[in-house]
This record gives structure tokens, C-alpha cells and sequence, in this order.
């Protein structure tokens, strides 16, 4: 994609028209594509060209020839990463500036046509000549053009040109520099949305799942005579209220929302938490036959902690669905099955989700942390990740200045075994209590440093 946008674009053109009736030469404007092409962004008027150059126009293909040569000018530009005068392929000379911001050439600026007295005469007519025979050219045309080549009115001034030397790099580079600074801005936030649009998807996905599997549950509970009523009205409700919950997600989406940029921590239970999470992995896991398996300590207290509950109960809902989703056979291990276990540690509360599946490679321990990433290890029937749950995952626990860590170790040897379930166990760290933010200047907004998802 382009650096430059169609506003930039048209912002760039009347900088380069100004100075070209100023100093009455032609200015263009270079940048390189992503395949490393030199392409033009814009320039100046024709009209800003010596009539030697409007008379070239005429004769066929003469135009695209000038476009090409100045195309391999500009492209010398980004190399040579300095600015020179170079005499074109018609005789005349014209001037290239490297754009230079940060130590790197992003443009190049060319200008001028002009007849420059220290480029011999007989270098600027063999060039000439040159072309005229490229472009097949008749003898009148070409001493026509050989005639204009040869005015020296053509020449101007030279502290006229020193002048918008110094001035057009100097603002081009300033212009170009609060661009590129946009730009780049730009690109993260779109970058967030993108990424937030991904993880709303993922969170729709997975109670859409849950519904289906409570809905496929509940059609089998209605052909046995001896379900009792409470219970089928119990599993509805759970079917409607996850189907109203993904319709949620949707709705805040489509508002250009997904969870709030702002954390709000206040006092919450946190075996709400991850029941609420296990409650929505439940009705998956039962129709693979896994057991979800729970011991949270102390049993019959709450679990007080400063957080912010949306945020949080996202990321328990991702850790509670993969596990789910990657659990496969492994009896001979402990059946399949996923744990949870929570308890008092270090101040804090720590929670450790654990079951046999697939599993992740040592070299991968940070890396299914990283926006995109798929684990290697492959097992047809459930790896369909997407690898953005995790990102987003670590991303809430380090807003509530919490750890995550994973281990995952095999349980026979998968060299002999490709089903070889690995014992996979993500362990989650909460303080029990937020640090006291600073408080905020006039003008910021609150959550504007360690409250936002960026």
C-alpha cells in the first residue's frame, strides 16, 4: 500500500504547483511502492516545462519517454540518498532531492529543464541526437527541438534556483514528516480495529457454540420421558441466554465497540468468574464427552478481587474454550477431562486450567502469545484456531498486572505416538488489589495510559 493517501496526494500536488510558479520549472514527486518501484506521486503542471520539452511531446512516444527517464532519475534519487543535478536524455538538466526523514529516503523531489552552462554543449546535442533517433524522429522535427535545446533563455537564474533548492526540500521534508506521522497512526489504529473486530468474532463464535451444543442437548433431554420439566426449562433458558449474550457482542460491534477501551476494576468474586466461564465451555465439552473438572479454594468463600469483570471474563471464556477445543483422547493418562484450580498465592489468587490435547512446542511458549500464530502441532479434528484468543488473553491479564504462563509436556513420546496427548496447563496470577494510578492531568481522560486495549 501506498504511503500516501489521495488527500496527501492532492496536499503534495499544490505544494509542488505553488513552487513551480514561482520559479516557472516543473516539480514532481517520488515514492516506493512495497515491490521497491519508483512511482509518481505528483508533480506540477505541463505547463511549467520549457517549450523544448513541449515540443519533444509531439512526435510520437516522445511524452512516455520523458515519463520513463524521469522514473530511472528519481530511482537514482533513493539510492544515492543525496541530491544532484543530472542532465536528462533531451539535453536538459534537471535536479534530484532526496526526501530524507529519520535517516531514510521516503521520496524523492525532481525539478527543472533547464540548459546548465557547465554541462558541455556537445554533451547536451549528442544526447539530443541520441533521442531522435530513438524516436525515429523527422529532420525537421528534430532541428526544431535541437533550436529550443540551443536557447539559452532557457537557463535562468541560478540564485533563482538555489533558492527553491533550499526552500521545496525543506518544506517537502516538514510536509512529509507530520504525513508519515499520520500515517503511521493510522495504521495502528487500524490495526485495532482489525484486531478487535477478530476477537469479537471469536467471542461470538464461541457462545454461538455454546447455544448450539445447550440446543443439541436440550433436543435429546425432550425424547427422554424422564427429564423432568425443570430441568428442560433450565437448559432453554441457557440456550436463550447465550444466543442474547453473542447478539450483544454484535450490537456494541456494529456501535464501533466490542469491550470497553476503559478498565473499570472494582470488587468482584472471582469464582463468578470462572464458573461463568466453565457454564459457557460446558454444554461444548459434554458433547465431545470431557469432563470439566473444578476445585477452587476456599469452597464456600468469596474471592475478592479489584477487576474489571467484562475484560476478565473474556479472557477466562478464551482459556476455558481452547481447552476445551484441544482436549483429545488420552484415558490412559486420566480420561479426557479439564481442570481448573484456583487458590491463594503470593499475595494474589493464582488459577490453573489444565487438560491432555494438543500441545504447545517449547519454542512456542511466547509465541501463541503473538497476534496470528497457530501452534504446529496439528490434530485434524479440533486445531482450527485462529491464534488471536491469546494475544488478546495475555493483553487483559497484563492490564490487571497479572502473569500468564503455559507449560506443556508430553505424556509418552511423540516421535513413537502422533496421538501423544501433552499435558497442557496455562497458570493465571491476579493481585488481589490494583495499583493507585496516578492522578490524571487537566484534559486526559481517564484510562488513557493503562486503561485502553491498544
Amino acid at each position: 500500500m501506498a504511503k500516501f493517501t489521495i488527500q496527501a496526494r492532492e496536499l503534495i500536488r499544490e505544494l509542488l504547483e505553488s513552487f513551480a510558479a514561482v520559479g516557472n520549472i516543473p516539480v514532481s514527486f517520488f515514492e516506493r511502492d512495497e515491490e521497491g518501484r519508483t512511482v509518481l506521486v505528483a508533480k506540477s503542471n505541463d505547463d511549467h516545462f520549457p517549450g523544448h520539452c513541449q515540443l519533444l511531446w509531439r512526435i510520437k512516444d516522445g511524452k512516455e519517454q520523458c515519463a520513463q527517464d524521469m522514473l530511472v532519475r528519481a530511482g537514482e534519487g533513493f539510492e544515492a540518498r543525496e541530491s544532484r543535478q543530472r542532465v536528462c536524455h533531451a539535453g536538459l538538466t534537471t535536479e534530484i532531492h532526496p526526501v530524507v526523514i529519520e535517516g531514510e529516503v521516503v521520496a524523492v523531489l525532481q525539478f527543472g529543464a533547464y540548459v546548465d552552462e557547465e554541462c558541455p554543449r556537445e554533451e547536451r546535442v549528442k544526447r539530443h541526437e541520441s533521442l531522435m533517433e530513438r524516436l525515429q524522429a523527422n529532420p525537421q522535427m528534430a532541428e526544431q527541438v535541437r533550436a529550443l535545446l540551443e536557447d539559452e533563455a532557457l537557463r535562468g537564474v541560478e540564485k533563482d534556483r538555489d533558492l527553491l533548492r533550499r526552500l521545496l526540500s525543506l518544506v517537502a521534508e516538514r510536509v512529509v514528516y507530520r504525513h508519515l506521522v499520520d500515517f503511521d497512526q493510522e495504521k495502528r489504529m487500524r490495526r485495532h480495529r482489525e484486531s478487535v473486530e477478530v476477537s469479537a468474532y471469536h467471542d461470538v463464535q464461541i457462545r454461538m457454540q455454546s447455544a448450539l451444543a445447550h440446543a443439541d442437548l436440550h433436543l435429546t433431554d425432550l425424547s427422554d420421558p424422564a427429564v423432568k420439566t425443570w430441568a428442560l426449562r433450565e437448559s432453554a433458558e441457557t440456550v436463550v441466554k447465550s444466543i442474547e449474550l453473542a447478539g450483544g457482542v454484535l450490537s456494541n460491534l456494529m456501535r464501533g465497540q466490542y469491550l470497553p477501551r476503559d478498565y473499570r476494576f472494582e470488587q468482584h468474586d472471582l469464582r463468578a468468574v470462572v464458573m461463568d466461564a466453565i457454564q459457557l465451555a460446558h454444554p461444548i465439552a459434554l458433547q465431545r464427552n470431557i469432563l470439566i473438572l473444578h476445585e477452587i479454594f476456599p469452597e464456600s468463600l468469596r474471592i475478592q478481587a479489584q477487576v474489571s469483570r467484562v475484560h476478565l471474563q473474556q479472557a477466562f471464556n478464551n482459556l476455558l474454550h481452547n481447552a476445551v477445543k484441544y482436549s483429545h483422547r488420552a484415558r490412559e493418562y486420566g480420561g479426557r477431562s479439564v481442570t481448573v484450580k484456583g487458590t491463594y498465592k503470593h499475595q494474589g489468587y493464582r488459577i490453573e486450567i489444565g487438560n491432555y490435547g494438543v500441545g504447545i512446542l517449547e519454542e512456542e511458549r511466547e509465541l501463541i502469545f503473538e497476534q496470528g500464530y497457530t501452534g504446529k502441532l496439528r490434530e485434524s479434528e479440533y486445531r482450527t484456531g485462529s491464534g488471536h484468543g491469546l494475544p488478546l488473553t495475555r493483553q487483559i491479564i497484563r492490564q490487571h498486572h497479572g502473569t500468564i504462563e503455559v507449560s506443556s509436556k508430553p505424556m509418552g513420546d511423540p516421535e513413537r505416538d502422533a496421538n501423544c496427548p501433552y499435558l497442557t496447563v496455562f497458570s493465571i496470577w491476579l493481585p488481589l488489589t490494583q495499583p493507585i494510578r496516578p492522578a490524571l492531568g487537566k484534559g486526559e481522560e481517564d484510562g488513557k495510559e493503562d486503561g485502553r486495549m491498544d
